[in-house]
């Protein structure tokens, strides 16, 4: 694959020692070349950063900040990435070797009329948890409307804007309806682009109190809609 651009990806994290090596080795083992892994430490105080450092790959840039949040991390990584195509992957989760191959041939069939590429996410248990294997076997497939899977030129990236920083949670889904507010078309592949680890980490993470703040992104994209149609 020669004479293709660059593609940029970012990996925001935080105190992810146990899954973040898979999740980096995922992105360096894809079939697209050539790419740039901008890992952004987001204040650790684990290992993790010291797992980064240690890799030789000159194709990893390395940045650390002091702790603010994964929209803060992924908005860091836009800002220094090289690359014509931007996509993001997060610490825990994993691709499949063909993701951004498959991506980059489909937003080259769609030509302008195309923004946004997405795909299919799986569910994957960590050993950690015990599950079963009929558990397993129900393991949920779906539509990836998330970082993980979104595959886009830097340009339309920042014609939406950055991820808004104040949320902690959602963030993206206020970001994909700002992109779908300024005309941005997508195309969902069926194929299963990237695995959702679950773990005892984020098992929780619909019970926890910044599950509030969903509603509050859902509000200010009703009132951004209902603004939109007032004019």
């Amino acid at each position: 694959m020669n004479n293709l651009p660059l593609i940029s990806v970012i990996l925001p994290f935080y105190n992810s020692q146990k899954h973040l090596l898979a999740s980096v080795k995922s992105v360096l083992e894809q079939s697209y070349s050539p790419i740039e892994l901008i890992v952004v430490n987001d204040g650790s105080t684990d290992e993790s950063g010291a797992i980064v450092q240690s890799l030789d790959d000159k194709r990893i840039i390395y940045i650390e900040k002091t702790n603010s949040g994964a929209a803060a991390s992924r908005n860091e990584g836009v800002k220094v990435a090289k690359g014509k195509y931007i996509s993001f992957i997060d610490a825990d989760d994993l691709w499949d070797k063909n993701k951004l191959e498959k991506q980059y041939q489909s937003i080259q069939k769609g030509g302008n009329s195309t923004h946004m590429i997405f795909g299919q996410v799986k569910e994957i248990f960590d050993e950690e948890l015990q599950v079963s294997e009929a558990v397993k076997n129900k393991a949920k497939t779906f539509v990836g409307y998330s970082p993980i899977t979104l595959f886009i030129s830097k340009n339309d990236f920042l014609r939406v804007g950055q991820y808004n920083e104040k949320w902690k949670v959602a963030e993206f889904i206020d970001w994909y309806d700002r992109a779908k507010s300024k005309g941005l078309s997508e195309i969902v592949l069926p194929n299963i682009l990237a695995y959702r680890r679950i773990h005892k980490g984020n098992i929780d993470r619909l019970v926890r109190k910044d599950v509030k703040q969903y509603a509050a992104v859902l509000k200010a994209a009703l009132d951004r809609k209902r603004r939109s149609s007032s004019n």
